[in-house]
């Protein structure tokens, strides 16, 4: 059996005891909160990071977790630290809020002896998940990016600004709508005001990052590298809209092993068990198109 639990409980109390066992663990970018949430009976030996988006939480991802684990998947996330130590001259070519996002994920990784990782990144998470990836490729084994920002091409923050209200105005909207809807876009909303208030600063130069990355280029080079790379995107999604994501994919279909579209915008993965299923379907196929490439991991 995975963990200290009862096999005896139900699969949802053991999802909700490990839930609420939170753990803090010291990165170079600061004291950073993690779950770490492992099924009774996995079936990969390989777990799960799932990197969240712009002022998320994995309290935002409890649905998504729950999905995860009751999919048989050692899984993990991150709350990433809102004050720390400033990192210079190390990385010049990522912006320095990319970076200490990046940390958070790769000190998780070695803190809790993972060795390789799949991923499922979420938004901004697939900025700083494709740079951790870029330089500690050793540590990753296959990445399925939803809603992913830096693939949309040149993008202002003014504008990236105004797409995040319109995105907020539609989940309201679709809450209103879809009562299992409220509570887990509550969560996110929630998460996110205290993101904002806790760092306001550093919240705005977040911002300012996820407007001028581009990914394109580190995602072909991990694709090269044999990391598998998969897209999933909401075709209602104002603030990475897929008609954008498209064209810059347009002449580099090479590089991804699939793109999976579906109806809906950019936080379904937080309200719709489904999308989470559908990202651990991309996996799945990733595992066994790129199966040879990737030795077997210890228990």
């Amino acid at each position: 059996m995975e963990g200290d639990y009862n096999p005896e409980v139900s699969r949802g109390d053991h999802f909700e005891q490990q839930f609420a066992k939170k753990e803090v663990i010291q990165t170079t970018a600061g004291p950073t909160e993690i779950v770490d949430i492992k099924p009774l009976f996995p079936k990969d030996t390989v777990p799960i990071l799932l990197a969240p988006g712009w002022g998320d939480t994995p309290q935002s991802y409890k649905e998504s977790l729950k999905v995860i684990h009751d999919g048989n998947r050692r899984v993990l996330s991150v709350s990433h630290p809102r004050r720390g130590e400033n990192i210079t001259g190390e990385y010049p070519d990522y912006p320095m809020a990319e970076i200490r996002k990046m940390q958070s994920l790769i000190g998780v990784i070695s803190q809790k002896n993972l060795g390789k990782v799949d991923v499922i990144a979420h938004s901004e998470g697939a900025i700083n998940a494709i740079i951790a990836a870029t330089l500690h490729p050793d540590k990753f084994r296959n990445i399925v990016l939803v809603s992913p920002g830096g693939l949309i091409g040149e993008d202002k923050l003014r504008k990236l600004v105004t797409r995040m209200h319109v995105s907020s105005i539609h989940d309201i909207t679709q809450a209103m709508r879809s009562f299992h809807e409220i509570g887990p876009l509550t969560n996110a909303g929630v998460a996110m005001a205290k993101y904002f208030l806790n760092n306001p600063n550093r919240a705005r130069e977040e911002l300012k990052a996820i407007a001028k990355s581009d990914i394109l280029e580190m995602i072909k080079n991990l694709h090269d590298g044999g990391i598998g790379i998969a897209i999933i995107q909401g075709e209602d999604d104002p603030i990475f809209p897929i008609s954008r994501i498209g064209e810059v994919l347009r002449d580099s279909k090479d590089s991804i092993d699939g793109f999976y579209s579906f109806k809906g915008g950019h936080n379904k993965i937080i309200t719709e068990a489904r999308y989470t299923k559908s990202a651990l379907n991309a996996l799945d196929d990733l595992r066994h198109k790129h199966q040879g490439n990737h030795p077997a991991q210890p228990a």
